[in-house]
């Protein structure tokens, strides 16, 4: 009898799920021959099916060796060393295996699901289009498409892909939540909540639709649907997905404004999942707010040591050291560098370096500006004076957006550009080949390390000049951005080695700064006339006030009888912290007032309670230090080491009120309390300080428009 008979016998036991009688033939056959490749490849799938998954390894493999040739083979070795977690081998085989069948549909689906959770997605498009060209039919194939190009933030082919999965199948939950998935990532937040409903009336226990539901929700700030639908996935959740849920339902607790309940929830999530990144990002971003800078920073620490490609970890590890007392420059710009070395640099290749924008010196310049804040924002507000009065002969705007809302001045901001590109979703890759499509010569980055930058476009140089601008007076570490944007205030002589880029100096200001249209027509006289008392005041956000910070208010305090100090602080056990803090100083809890965030026209009306602002350090006000001018309120700044340290030495120079600049605590405390017991000069600086401002460098919009052209005029003949 030949092999062949009880070969065939032993398969049609296998077929018919007789898989011991199979087995039994397949050994029986290999004692014969032992090299026999079905027979091997055979017994392998009968391992596999029993659940022996180490053996059934070792039989396909020695079957493929002898039969390098049997596509089958491969792709069930393949699914057998995905059980086994040994991802890289199932990946050869699944390669060997398309290799000799490209028309294998569903090894090219396992092969782009695998690259996928290995996270090169890029590679898994590829494997997903392949089977797609053999079989454009297949819904499912077409979902885990969407889902790829969603990792690669190519939110406008994810959603399409998604929209073609639900065509073919309907009743696909996948495929409703990619689609939810890319439209919230666009900002069709509406939309996205009609996706989500309908993947969990299809599949109620679908956790990701849950979850994804109740983010949507609150970015529409419904927040209290948004808590229904995160309960909703804490019922059914694994303790893997239980880490991802508490950390976005900690983020909606901040969104409300409940930082403390937010750091529980991000604690709760570290305690389930240890290394899940995002978690510990989020926690460092509650505790900067809350004026915890060395907790934040620690927090950052561990996120980065999980996972040293963290970019969103890193660039929050470098704002909050900006924060910290103690921290110098030379450390500063150390971290930036190590930042850079590991995201931005090894994007920076010479070639990306030649561009074919004309070299003429004084051509029309097309100058673009990227940010996500380009709305109801200080950098919006910031920039609509400016380009109300660049001069289009001499330049053209381009804006580069990744506003998720737009608003009244977003829509201000687009009439002033020659163009506008909404960049939300678009993976940074995409928006520097955007860039250099439009030929821009000089592009401004407006965010440095701040939330939503795109530093990564920048790595890739897309335009031949770079610079940063706008979002703090810092650095960006990199080797791609050419140039900061300061004023002499700011840096003075001898402060250019802080930086990895030059310095241009404005020749008088950084900013140019709009009165807000709500703020009150009329400056109020001092609060101290009718109250009695001298109320000292800070509205800068809380991550700002430092422990020096407070220990010279509470000199301030104790310095000046029954003075008052009101303070903008989100609710929290931080309040009660600091409070207690001033207490074991001698200053009475009556004394300090806290608010929470205001409507903008609230909060400056609260200006009109505040005798003297006290700018805090090392991280000085920038906005709220010039609000407050506005609103007739002198500022006591400290000016120190860096540039985030001297905004306030910069905007007082430029009203003319240098008398109001500390060198060092004991001044800073010495200047306060001179001034609070000057009730006539506290009147007089109230009733000049707007035409103080009107007629300072930081009003004279057509003059800063001139100076900031002027300087990146230089930077392009340079």
């Amino acid at each position: 009898m030949t092999i062949d008979e009880p070969l065939n016998t032993a398969i049609a036991h296998h077929q018919a799920g007789r898989l011991a009688q199979a087995e039994q033939i397949y050994r029986k056959i290999l004692r014969q021959q032992p090299n026999h490749p079905a027979a091997l490849y055979l017994l392998g799938r009968v391992a596999a099916q029993t659940g022996y998954l180490d053996h059934a390894a070792t039989l396909l493999a020695r079957a493929t060796i002898i039969d390098p040739a049997n596509a089958d083979c491969l792709g069930v070795l393949g699914e057998v060393f995905e059980q086994l977690n040994r991802m890289d081998d199932a990946l050869a085989a699944y390669r060997a295996a398309v290799a000799i069948r490209p028309d294998w549909v569903e090894v090219l689906n396992n092969l782009g699901h695998l690259l996928l959770l290995s996270g090169r997605a890029g590679e898994a498009i590829d494997a997903y289009q392949s089977a797609l060209r053999h079989r454009p039919d297949l819904a499912e194939t077409h979902s885990n498409l969407a889902e790829a190009f969603r990792s690669q933030s190519r939110m406008y082919e994810s959603a399409d892909a998604a929209r073609t999965a639900i065509r073919l199948r309907p009743d696909m939950p996948a495929a409703h939540g990619n689609l939810g998935n890319a439209l919230h990532a666009l900002g069709q937040y509406e939309e996205a909540i009609d996706c989500h409903r309908a993947a969990i009336r299809l599949d109620p226990q679908f956790i990701d639709a849950w979850n994804n539901l109740a983010l949507a929700l609150a970015a529409l700030r419904r927040y209290d649907e948004a808590a229904d639908a995160y309960r909703a996935a804490l019922r059914i959740t694994p303790n893997p997905a239980y880490g991802e849920i508490m950390t976005n339902l900690g983020a909606m607790l901040v969104a409300m404004d409940r930082i403390d309940e937010a750091c529980d929830a991000y604690r709760d999530a570290i305690r389930v999942r240890p290394d899940y990144v995002h978690a510990h990002s989020n926690l460092g971003n509650a505790l900067r707010e809350q004026g915890l800078i060395d907790e934040a920073i620690e927090s950052f620490r561990a996120s980065i040591r999980l996972r040293p490609d963290y970019v969103l970890g890193h660039s929050n590890l470098l704002f909050a050291l900006h924060f910290h007392p103690e921290v110098t420059n030379e450390q500063l710009l150390a971290e930036h560098r190590a930042w850079a070395r590991q995201h931005a640099d090894p994007l920076t290749r010479p070639a990306a370096a030649v561009h074919a924008n004309s070299r003429d010196p004084e051509r029309r310049l097309r100058i673009g500006f990227i940010s996500p804040d380009l709305r109801d924002h200080p950098i919006g507000r910031f920039m609509l004076p400016l380009l109300e009065h660049l001069d289009r002969e001499r330049v053209e705007v381009i804006c580069y957006s990744a506003a998720k809302r737009a608003d009244d001045i977003t829509r201000r901001l687009r009439e002033l550009s020659a163009h506008w590109r909404d960049t939300i979703g678009l993976p940074d890759a995409t928006v520097a080949d955007q860039i250099r499509a439009d030929a821009v010569d000089v592009l401004i980055d407006l965010s440095l390390h701040s939330a939503g930058n795109a530093l990564l476009a920048f790595a890739r140089r897309p335009a031949p000049v770079q610079v940063t601008w706008l979002g703090y007076a810092g650095t960006s570490g990199m080797m791609a951005m050419d140039f900061r944007l300061t004023d002499p205030h700011l840096d003075p002589p001898g402060s250019d080695n802080n930086y990895s880029e030059r310095s241009l100096r404005l020749p008088r200001t950084y900013w140019c700064y709009a009165a807000p249209p709500e703020a009150p027509a009329d400056v109020a006289a001092p609060p101290a006339q009718s109250a009695g008392h001298v109320t000292f005041g800070c509205l800068n956000q809380f991550s700002k006030v430092s422990a020096p910070a407070r220990r010279a208010w509470t000199r301030i305090l104790q310095s000046v009888p029954n003075s008052r100090l009101i303070l903008h602080a989100l609710p929290g056990r931080h309040r009660e912290r600091i409070a207690a803090e001033f207490a074991a100083a001698g200053v009475e809890p009556q004394r300090i007032e806290w608010i929470d965030k205001l409507p903008i026209a609230d909060y400056l009306a609260t200006y009109h309670r505040i005798d003297i602002a006290l700018d805090p350090f090392p991280y000085n006000g920038g906005t709220t230090t010039c609000d407050a001018l506005w609103m007739g309120v002198p500022v006591i700044t400290l000016a120190g080491a860096r540039a985030t340290a001297r905004a306030g030495a910069s905007i007082l120079s430029n009203v003319t009120l240098e008398e109001l600049i500390a060198t060092n605590h004991d001044d800073y405390v010495r200047i306060a309390t001179d001034l609070a017991a000057d009730a006539p000069r506290l009147s007089q600086l109230r009733e000049t300080m707007r035409q103080r401002m009107r007629t300072s460098p930081l009003m004279d919009a057509a003059s800063f428009a001139v100076d900031f052209e002027t300087v990146i005029r230089r930077a392009w003949r340079d």
